[in-house]
């Protein structure tokens, strides 16, 4: 008996997670132009080549760069290299924090490596 309810139970609940429910979702686009949101933009010319840009993350004074690759790429301001920092594994993610003055990298191992940049 305890089995035959273990399975009714089991099988009541695939039936309940298998239902299809449709979501609809209005499409608005916005355009904004760049004169609302910014009086004056700089462009920074990097004096290196960072292939396959997937990550970028600014401070007042750096540019961190990851590409498809294992290694970040940090910049000044200016654009000039200043140096890598190799991570060892795959990046899938970074933030930092500027007040601590460091940057947070995701790792595809399921690992967060810290990097003190002060």
């Amino acid at each position: 008996m305890k089995i035959l309810l273990l399975v009714l139970l089991c099988c009541s609940s695939l039936l309940n997670a298998q239902e299809v429910r449709d979501i609809h979702i209005k499409e608005r686009i916005n355009s904004t132009k760049l004169s609302q949101i910014a009086d004056e933009v700089i462009p920074i010319i990097l004096n290196r080549r960072v292939g396959g840009i997937q990550f970028i993350y600014l401070t007042d004074r750096y540019i961190f760069i990851c590409g498809t690759s294992s290694v970040i790429s940090q910049f000044d301001i200016s654009g000039n290299f200043i140096r890598n920092i190799d991570c060892g594994d795959y990046i899938v993610g970074m933030t930092g924090d500027t007040l601590k003055k460091e940057i947070y990298v995701a790792k595809s191992g399921k690992e967060i490596k810290c990097y003190d940049y002060s």
